[in-house]
């Protein structure tokens, strides 16, 4: 297909949409789908490797490639907490504390203080729990409320990190 990796814009273009894609007269996905036999038996079997666009999300790629994290066990370390932090900060602490831990004033100390956490002031692994995250939380702003699944997520998170997602976080 002249195409090593594709994205669902440009599988699906011109014009199209998951909601039609049925109908994909002139786009790619016409073209794979003819090549392919769709709806036929080919007597082949197509493998597509879906760890690898799990893991090489868009929004990951970069720090992966610029931290030289290639090797498959490397970035599958990497993305098996760098997702799920990104997911609790902002759909957890940042969603519930727009007026108060994310505050223009505070949201640098926030941040900074999120970073910190798999780590005690000497460098050392740290094993915090949801209490000890709330109250370095409320430290930054006292009136602060974080739901304790969330605090308890990302202390599962952080206690569960191996030694080299440690030097990844870092």
């Amino acid at each position: 297909f002249d195409h090593s990796v594709v994205t669902l814009d440009q599988l699906l273009s011109p014009g199209m949409s998951p909601a039609n894609a049925v109908d994909c007269k002139g786009s790619l996905l016409e073209e794979v789908k003819s090549r392919l036999h769709v709806g036929e038996d080919p007597g082949w079997i197509l493998d597509i490797d879906l760890d690898y666009f799990a893991t090489y999300s868009p929004l990951l790629a970069f720090l992966i490639r610029k931290h030289g994290w290639l090797a498959p066990c490397d970035a599958e370390a990497f993305s098996s907490w760098a997702v799920p932090l990104g997911r609790l900060c902002c759909r957890g602490v940042e969603a519930e504390t727009r007026e108060t831990l994310f505050s223009p004033k505070c949201q640098p100390a926030t941040v900074r203080e999120i970073v910190r956490l798999p780590f005690t002031q000497e460098g050392h692994p740290a094993y915090p729990s949801a209490e000890m995250i709330l109250s370095t939380f409320r430290e930054i702003h006292p009136h602060c409320e974080v739901a304790g699944e969330v605090l308890a997520e990302i202390s599962d998170l952080v206690c569960a990190l191996t030694a080299q997602q440690r030097a990844q976080w870092a």
